[in-house]
Formats: C-alpha cells, structure tokens, sequence
C-alpha cells in the first residue's frame, strides 16, 4: 500500500509564548519503510483530551532525509487563557 500522501507535508510550524510560526520546506519523498513496534502507552493527545489508542493500524519508519527549510515567519498570536 503507497501511504506517500500520510507523510508528505511542506510547511512546519512552530509554537512559543510569542506566537505561531510557520515556514515552508523542501524534500524528497520520505522513504517509508514497514516497521512494527509496541506501544505501551500513547499520552500524545492526553493534554488536548484526545484519545489515542496504543495498537496503531498503520505504522511507516523513515532513516533519515535531507531537507531545506525557508525561513520561518510569524503567522498568529498565542492569547492567554484566564
């Protein structure tokens, strides 16, 4: 199965007490290879209240990719929640 459309993305985006940055980047295709692991607790999505489940349908590993990023703007402002 060709999962290439799961991990291609070209922006990144940053967050920090003084904003939401984003900038663009450029690569090749990731060359996905099939793995399998155990997870044996997934706590990713806990602060958001999002449950994640621990056996994963679909899991893909990448060695390593050369990648250029441009440089990284700022695109929105972090409010503080009282």
């Amino acid at each position: 199965m060709d999962n290439y459309w799961l991990t291609e993305r070209y922006k990144l985006y940053a967050v920090s007490s003084n904003g939401i940055y984003e900038g663009f980047i450029h690569h090749r295709q990731w060359p996905l290879q099939p793995v399998k692991v155990t997870i044996e607790k997934n706590s990713l999505g806990s602060s958001l209240g999002v449950p994640i489940g621990v056996n994963p349908s679909i899991v893909h590993y990448a060695d390593n990719l050369m990648v250029r990023s441009s440089f990284i703007r700022k695109v929105g402002h972090i409010e503080s929640v009282s």
